[in-house]
């Protein structure tokens, strides 16, 4: 019996009877006809650029467009939300980060910004950005400007918002636990307020 594993292909591989494993050869074939000669990968642009100019390219409308390349070339680096969701969620964190994008804890021309879409084993899907070195591309700090705790409701038999938080992890303590945990504003204050000496 012979099968051909893509239209495109030419090549013919020989299916071994039901039980029979297949030979080192017969894998390769069969991986050289499924396995794409090259891979696509997804690098936003965002490492050559500040986070000061992508907060400038945000306010002139440059990452407005619903199209997963510019929402790529605006810092989007892994999601599992729809991409039709990106657009949306680039506006929601850009506005966020804005207000704490002149903090004295880090410099907004030696840094640049990446988003990041979560889906965790247990809770629900959240989203986060992170501040990286741009020198280094070392994250510096991780901000989760919203995450809903879900709780099952029996009396209405449906999950209910238990809490909601805004958390920032970082290398101040080398990401062990949050460095500020409480409302959106908690986190803001975290980063404008410097520290009475």
């Amino acid at each position: 019996m012979e099968v051909s594993i893509s239209p495109e292909s030419v090549a013919q591989v020989d299916v071994p009877v039901e039980g029979e494993p297949l030979t080192d050869q017969e894998v390769g074939e069969i991986r050289e006809e499924v396995e794409p000669t090259e891979e696509r990968v997804y690098e936003p642009q965002t490492k050559e650029r500040t986070f000061a100019e992508t907060l400038r390219m945000f306010e002139e409308g440059a990452f407005d467009e619903n199209d997963v390349g510019v929402q790529i070339d605006a810092g989007w680096y892994d999601w599992f939300c729809k991409d039709s969701a990106l657009a949306r969620k680039t506006k929601t964190l850009l506005q966020r980060a804005k207000k704490i994008s002149k903090s004295w804890r880090f410099d907004n021309e030696k840094t640049y910004i990446f988003f990041k879409n979560n889906c965790p084993v247990e809770g629900s899907m959240y989203d986060d950005f992170r501040i990286c070195d741009i020198e280094t591309e070392d994250v510096l700090y991780t901000v989760v400007p919203r995450r809903e705790m879900k709780v099952y409701d029996s009396r209405r038999r449906a999950m209910r918002i238990e809490e909601v938080t805004a958390e920032v992890w970082g290398q101040d303590n080398g990401f062990a636990e949050p460095l500020v945990e409480g409302s959106w504003m908690d986190v803001v204050r975290w980063f404008n307020d410097k520290p009475s000496s």
